[in-house]
């Protein structure tokens, strides 16, 4: 009977998703753990999303569809988890899908191992090793960061409670909401397995035109690094400054192809870049990367010549 096996509430926030949705919500619908409640949150669509999920849920009854005015990610996912009543939960983006059977592969990874958060592998991406046993919360996150997402997670009802994602950020939100998930104590597993297909395109990454909210992800980023430094996690905190400094280097690349210029944001960008240069620089990233982040401690108006040169070179 379905009543007697867990239910696992899946958060999906719908932002004009239309294209990728219905392949996304067919990917949940299919899992082989059936006894799922879907919350759709349609976060104030303007394409055909808000009609996709108003049908998918007048198909079948495990689909729950919120609908609200335009008001970012985190406020989506609060609404989601406001209505949730499994036992345990899980997020899943819309231009995303999922392995038919991720939530049962990670339900056993929690059960089996007693632990509050079960994770799995992501296409796409390099994977860190997988953990051999359940670990604390500080190695668990000295082990996986960078890669601290919410959507290839599952976690048990009593470990979220009353956390929410702050709604003054609008990028990395999600590694904040697990930082203040990690400061609760859990026992988290993870195997490297991929279950989860994560929509990441690297041409359109280098693209991407700066703005003002992305700065928001140092605001979460200062939550790993404060973390880091409450439990003496010294390779923790290098590894959270090198990606302060790998952002900062991305913004003010992006902030280079626009003429838009914000001195009192450069400075502090390149103060971030200055702080974190050593790491960088012995990163696994791109020597033309590596240079522009140098010339950026010390002259930006040259590092954007320098930058809009090899970006010229590189389209001939």
């Amino acid at each position: 009977m379905l009543n007697s096996i867990p239910l696992i509430s899946i958060i999906i926030p719908v932002y004009n998703a239309g294209k990728h949705l219905s392949k996304c919500i067919d990917s949940v619908l299919a899992q082989t753990h059936k006894n799922l409640e879907i919350i759709l949150v349609d976060d104030g669509s303007t394409d055909t999303s808000s009609q996709i999920c108003d049908e998918y849920a007048a198909k079948d009854t495990r689909i729950k569809v919120i609908h609200q005015r335009n008001q970012g990610v985190s406020s989506a996912r609060n609404a989601g988890l406001k209505a949730t009543t499994g036992q345990y939960i899980g997020f899943v983006d819309a231009d995303d899908y999922i392995d038919s059977d991720m939530y049962s592969y990670l339900l056993n990874l929690l059960q089996s191992t007693h632990s509050d958060m079960a994770r799995c592998g992501i296409y796409a991406l390099k994977n860190p090793p997988s953990f051999s046993l359940p670990l604390p919360a500080p190695e668990a996150l000295s082990h996986l960061y960078p890669q601290i997402f919410i959507w290839n997670m599952l976690f048990s009802r009593a470990t979220i409670h009353n956390i929410r994602f702050d709604t003054s950020l609008f990028f990395a939100e999600d590694m904040q909401f697990v930082v203040n998930v990690l400061n609760k104590n859990p026992k988290i597993i993870y195997k490297s397995d991929k279950k989860y297909h994560y929509s990441y395109n690297p041409q359109s990454a280098t693209k991407q035109t700066f703005n003002l909210k992305k700065l928001t992800y140092f605001q979460a980023a200062d939550y790993v690094l404060q973390y880091a430094i409450k439990h003496r996690l010294g390779d923790l905190r290098k590894q959270t400054e090198g990606q302060i400094c790998y952002h900062a280097v991305g913004f003010l690349r992006q902030i280079a192809r626009t003429d838009d210029i914000n001195e009192k944001i450069i400075w502090d960008l390149q103060r971030k870049v200055r702080r974190g240069i050593i790491k960088h620089l012995f990163s696994y990233h791109k020597l033309s990367n590596k240079l522009f982040a140098v010339a950026c401690c010390i002259n930006f108006n040259l590092a954007k010549k320098i930058y809009l040169s090899l970006q010229t070179q590189e389209n001939l």
